[in-house]
């Protein structure tokens, strides 16, 4: 609604000045009258030998009709009057000059007094018998040139008829009103209102009506008259009538959204999730036969319903592992038991292959056929690969689900850098490179699991090489953080698996369980800091690891890093095609 007022506002006041600019061109109107009679080489004439014949013979009835003019007096420099004469535009005929006209002229000095050949003055010029628009030109010659004989005064009367023409040129209701003391007091908050920087006033009259008010100066600079613009509230009528029309829409829309929205959230959305929540409640034991639940469609519910009986068959599976298995309450307690139930059949079968070898070495002396003894040989090469597989998968469960204790101290980095690329095999036809920033600071970590991190970042790095390429390890620092970059020309890392590769068991390898990163995670998390990484298939991968410029906190004892339910049952889930 304030719009709609403010509209109307700017409204009231554009009409208000739309008034004031026509009375402004009648007073321009006249002025120009005014300045083409005093530039006339007749009159100039005039006022050297004051001959009233030949000024009458200028000064016709014609003139004022066409000019629109009610008076025209010539004043001499010394102020006399030396000519007038007045005309009744209503009647058509020649008038007697008011007495008063020619003192009033005399006492407002700046209608006489001018100091150039471009002067003028022009206004309202108030009377005992009304309000007159006046305009005061210098008598000169028809070239712009002095010196200035005298002064013309032309004036027009400010009258019901003027009021008319007025209300005719801008189609606006208008009135002028004299300021004296029952007009002052009439209006007196209106002219309290009216200022130099807000000249125009405007009050609300009733509902249908409003009107405008600004103040207008005589020639002499004081307030003269009250100009009044009175309007039908139109803006105001318009917005009342669409706030309601609006309102009721608005009304009307938010009720029948409302029904239809119930209607569909009964029918795709409640009816639906009340379904699945019996389904759910049904499935709530092991033993049942079945986890199954369904949903139609193809939107969220269905979505959820599904990974939801996903769910359900995940939790039915370990279920099952728990009840085989009644020492096992954490998804780590169960990689800490199949490390250590794994470890002595892998002695066991390490020890198998140790008796094969021997055997193969007596059958060797027996003269056994070469290609039986191949054979052989050939199996037990395959075994102790495969043993020494299976030992770092137990290895690598182990060392996931236990227990991180922290020793940290003061270590340069680029040392640790060193350390691992001395230590790792890296292709002839891989290309290494270090570059750290100048002062790049020491900081408090644990040294041993600063070399395991970056032996794990580095060795993904060759393996993602088989071709060879480019190896960069990138060391700068900032205000807060220190930051070391594994940069390598590999294969990249596609968009799909760039959300999974922290994610324990997840592997793009043929060979490898999945838990390197996620332990490299672990280990500068411990630390307080973030491990991050960009790839592009076919460019390569940059993992970044920022640490805190005070590395681990002096005094921290224990990390644990144990495996959650929900990263293994996601990485052993089924994934959607």
């Amino acid at each position: 609604m304030r719009g709609v007022l403010e509209l109307e506002r700017a409204d009231i006041q554009q009409q208000t000045e739309l008034g004031l600019t026509a009375l402004d061109w009648i007073v321009s109107k006249l002025d120009a009258v005014t300045h083409d009679f005093a530039a006339g080489d007749d009159v100039y004439d005039f006022s050297l030998d004051e001959n009233v014949e030949n000024i009458e013979s200028l000064v016709l009835d014609s003139t004022f009709i066409d000019s629109e003019i009610n008076l025209m007096l010539i004043f001499s420099n010394e102020g006399e009057l030396v000519f007038s004469k007045a005309f009744d535009l209503v009647d058509v005929d020649e008038a007697p000059l008011p007495s008063y006209v020619g003192d009033q002229i005399r006492e407002n000095g700046d209608l006489l007094d001018h100091q150039g050949t471009s002067s003028n003055y022009c206004g309202v010029l108030r009377t005992s018998e009304g309000p007159l628009i006046v305009a005061s030109r210098p008598i000169i010659t028809s070239k712009e040139e002095g010196p200035i004989r005298g002064t013309v005064v032309c004036a027009r009367r400010l009258d019901v008829r003027e009021m008319e023409t007025l209300m005719g040129l801008t189609s606006l209701s208008l009135e002028m009103l004299e300021l004296d003391e029952s007009t002052e007091s009439e209006y007196r908050a209106t002219l309290a209102d009216i200022s130099e920087e807000d000249p125009i006033a405007i009050r609300k009259q009733s509902p249908k009506l409003i009107t405008g008010y600004s103040l207008i100066e005589d020639v002499s600079h004081e307030p003269a008259l009250l100009f009044k613009v009175e309007a039908p509230r139109d803006v105001y009528q318009y917005g009342l009538t669409c706030i309601t029309y609006v309102m009721g829409s608005f009304l009307i829309i938010g009720i029948t959204i409302g029904v239809l929205a119930m209607l569909v959230m009964d029918k795709l959305i409640i009816s639906r999730l009340t379904k699945l929540s019996n389904a759910v409640s049904r499935a709530d034991t092991p033993s049942s036969e079945s986890t199954t639940v369904e949903a139609p469609g193809g939107d969220e519910i269905f979505v959820l319903t599904k990974n939801i009986g996903d769910m359900l068959e995940v939790l039915k599976e370990y279920q099952f592992r728990l009840k085989e298995r009644e020492r096992m309450a954490t998804i780590g307690e169960l990689s800490a038991m199949v490390g250590h139930d794994l470890r002595n059949p892998i002695q066991v079968v390490y020890g198998l292959c140790s008796i094969l070898r021997k055997k193969v070495e007596d059958l060797k002396k027996l003269g056994v056929d070469e290609s039986q003894i191949r054979d052989l040989e050939y199996v037990d090469d395959e075994l102790h690969e495969q043993m020494l597989y299976m030992n770092k998968i137990v290895s690598d469960l182990q060392d996931y689900s236990k227990t991180i204790r922290l020793v940290p101290d003061e270590v340069d980095i680029r040392h640790v850098i060193e350390d691992v690329l001395s230590s790792v095999k890296v292709p002839s036809n891989v290309d290494v490179s270090v570059v750290f920033d100048e002062g790049f600071p020491e900081l408090y970590v644990d040294i041993s699991l600063m070399r395991r991190l970056y032996t794990n970042l580095v060795n993904n790095a060759v393996q993602a090489m088989p071709d060879g390429g480019d190896l960069t390890v990138r060391g700068h620092s900032s205000d807060e953080y220190v930051f070391v970059d594994i940069v390598d020309t590999g294969v990249g890392i596609s968009e799909e698996n760039m959300g999974k590769i922290f994610r324990p068991l997840f592997t793009t390898k043929a060979k490898g369980t999945g838990l390197g990163l996620s332990v490299c995670e672990r280990i500068v998390e411990s630390h307080g800091g973030v491990i991050m990484v960009e790839s592009e298939v076919g460019v390569g991968s940059t993992f970044t690891v920022r640490l805190p410029l005070g590395g681990a906190l002096k005094g921290s004892g224990v990390q644990t890093m144990s495996i959650d339910i929900g990263e293994i049952a996601d990485a052993i889930r089924p994934q959607s095609p």
